[in-house]
């Protein structure tokens, strides 16, 4: 099954969980891109976005939680989704709350005005390629017992994070590398669901990671909780929180 990199008509609502990513032909983003462009997010309600009647496709993140209206549709009476595992589909006045379950496709309909009908695709997909983090955009939640050893640690992180990091996805094996500077730093099999994304590693080790998606379809957010790894690390030192959070660009693919 394709994966799609989801640009979308819709403005998101809910915080994410995550685990990583791979190709597909450039003129395909392009086709891709021109879909976002054609959705306005309405300036009265910020948590939903206007659409053009004619759009076809509607873009999710898998977990993701969409309000969004049609123009043009009115007296709408009735929606449904030929897939609910992939996407659930529910009324709220005239707006329509899309959930993305599962990865993949399906139809939903739109029973509207005088017993007429119409039918849209939702995609609910994982992120895909490779994603590179933005220098300078992390964030550190650090909490523990001594002040003094929070700025340690926080210059401590500060100086690990502060490299290149890039991810990158194979969906056809399910498969993740995580590159920092200019080693592998993780290679192993990775789930997504629900924007929470899993890395499983040798020896029983796993990584997992909250994703938030941003205003950009192209910006992730990755939130990754380290306290029981420092807690581990450092046992007198009553850490209670150490929370990561960075931000990473799809980047396409060389050549």
């Amino acid at each position: 099954m394709q994966r799609y990199l989801p640009f979308h008509c819709h403005n998101r609502k809910t915080l994410l969980t995550v685990r990583t990513i791979i190709p597909l032909p450039f003129i395909l983003l392009i086709l891709i891109a021109s879909s976002i462009a054609s959705c306005s997010k309405s300036k009265s309600d910020d948590l939903h976005t206007v659409c053009p009647v004619d759009e076809p496709y509607i873009y999710l993140w898998s977990g993701e939680d969409s309000l969004l209206t049609f123009d043009a549709l009115n007296n709408i009476t009735q929606v449904s989704s030929d897939n609910e595992e992939i996407v659930k589909v529910s009324l709220e006045g005239q707006k329509i709350r899309l959930k993305a379950g599962k990865v993949g496709y399906t139809n939903f309909w739109i029973s509207y005005g005088d017993n007429k009908r119409i039918w849209k695709q939702a995609r609910s997909a994982e992120p895909s390629f490779y994603w590179i983090n933005l220098m300078n955009q992390v964030s550190f939640e650090i909490e523990a017992a001594d002040p003094a050893f929070v700025g340690t640690l926080r210059a401590e992180l500060e100086k690990q994070w502060n490299q290149e990091l890039l991810f990158l996805f194979s969906n056809s094996t399910n498969r993740i590398t995580i590159v920092k500077g200019n080693a592998a730093l993780v290679e192993g099999n990775y789930n997504f669901n629900n924007l929470t994304l899993t890395v499983e590693i040798a020896n029983d080790v796993t990584n997992v990671y909250t994703v938030i998606p941003n205003s950009s379809r192209q910006v992730l957010s990755f939130q990754q909780d380290l306290t029981k790894q420092y807690q581990d690390l450092y046992p007198d030192q009553q850490i209670q929180k150490v929370i990561v959070t960075f931000n990473m660009k799809y980047k396409s693919l060389p050549g």
